[in-house]
């Protein structure tokens, strides 16, 4: 005769003599006494500021520890991400008509547009760091910081800056008895002596895409009447060569293009943006 099956011994309040976990105040068909009467915490030693399932239920054996520390109150939400928002509202003005402040006389200069663009997503603008806002002063738009640390959503306040952009195009002949055309370096300099503009992005070379109005429109002959998008380093970057091949004046050649900036002055203070 095989041995009599020993009867499991319950192991906690939601344990019946059997072994099977049910709710100690289930009906007594599910293993219970009986005495089941609301959905709610149901276990005599509960912390009623953190009313998460029994650990010897069902349900706590299969929750994470974690969650056993979980608090009752609901928690404030996360603070908003001043930058990312900047940042991305100063991607999506790039291309759109310069912006008119209502808040400055609707002025339209670089102030104007940073301006605004803080007050839309709720941060505190340079109004509320400085005590007199003058048209030539080095405005501060929130916590400064290291030229180190900027990323997208960052305002750069600029002053006397030059920057100088050169392109530099050389040609080879690829067959022989042909000769190269000439080559062409051109020279372009972007000056910015009182402006601010937003940082957008961060290029691989370390200089930073930026958002920015009233400066020169593409034919750099007037004020652009849209944001424009472009590039401002802090630092001299000599780019490398891109070389392809191609036809110039019917010649087959190679040809080099190489991009080079050069900082010929300015200063430049960065802020991060903060909330109200």
């Amino acid at each position: 005769m095989a041995p009599p099956k020993d009867k499991k011994k319950a192991k906690g309040p939601w344990d019946t003599p059997r072994g099977k976990a049910v709710n100690p105040k289930a009906p007594t068909g599910g293993g219970g006494t009986g005495t089941f009467t609301g959905a709610k915490p149901l276990n005599n030693d509960r912390n009623p500021k953190k009313p998460l399932a029994h650990p010897d239920s069902p349900v706590g054996k299969k929750t994470a520890p974690i969650d056993s520390a979980r608090d009752v109150s609901v928690p404030p939400p996360p603070g908003l991400d001043m930058g990312a928002l900047m940042a991305a509202k100063g991607r999506e003005l790039v291309g759109k008509p310069i912006i008119s402040n209502p808040r400055n006389e609707n002025r339209e200069e670089c102030y104007d547009m940073v301006d605004e663009m803080l007050v839309e997503i709720g941060a505190k603008s340079a109004p509320e760091y400085m005590k007199h806002v003058g048209t030539d002063d080095n405005y501060v738009w929130g916590k400064a910081i290291k030229t180190s640390e900027i990323r997208p959503g960052d305002i750069l306040q600029i002053r006397n800056s030059v920057l100088e952009f050169t392109v530099s195009v050389r040609y080879k002949a690829l067959e022989k008895g042909q000769t190269a055309p000439q080559g062409l370096t051109t020279t372009t300099t972007m000056n910015r002596g009182h402006h601010t503009a937003v940082v957008i992005a961060i290029n691989p070379d370390g200089s930073f895409q930026v958002s920015e109005q009233h400066v020169l429109d593409e034919s750099r002959k007037g004020l652009s009447r849209t944001i424009r998008e472009n590039t401002f380093p802090l630092k001299n970057i000599e780019g490398e060569p891109e070389i392809t091949k191609t036809m110039k004046d019917s010649v087959k050649v190679e040809q080099t293009v190489t991009k080079s900036w050069k900082v010929k002055g300015g200063t430049v203070w960065p802020y991060r943006p903060e909330s109200k």
